[in-house]
């Protein structure tokens, strides 16, 4: 491993100011973001645009549309190390678009 990638990065222009966690899950973790956001246009892309930061395809996307309240339900699957995907986490929610997004293992 060299030097660079040892150190720590932080998007300071996104808010991503907080300490990196020690301990990160090894590659290949699946980590699942359920995201509820406005039914807009561009709203996916929006999304789409922050799971870019990854630079791996999601192994899976969901989308719903709810009619009575007008809210997407988007649900993603992406094989990252804990750090990208607290990041992805973090910017999803900076997004005006979305209400909610919560992340699991």
């Amino acid at each position: 491993m060299n030097p660079s990638e040892k150190s720590s990065h932080a998007d300071v222009y996104a808010g991503d100011t907080s300490a990196p966690r020690v301990v990160d899950a090894p590659d290949g973790t699946i980590h699942v973001f359920n995201i509820e956001a406005d039914s807009e246009p561009g709203t996916l892309a929006r999304i789409a645009n922050v799971l870019n930061i990854a630079n791996v395809a999601p192994i899976r996307v969901s989308l719903e549309s709810r009619r009575d309240d007008g809210t997407l339900i988007i649900y993603v699957e992406l094989s990252v190390r804990l750090s990208v995907a607290q990041a992805i986490q973090r910017k999803l929610a900076q997004l005006t678009e979305v209400i909610h997004v919560d992340m699991s293992v």
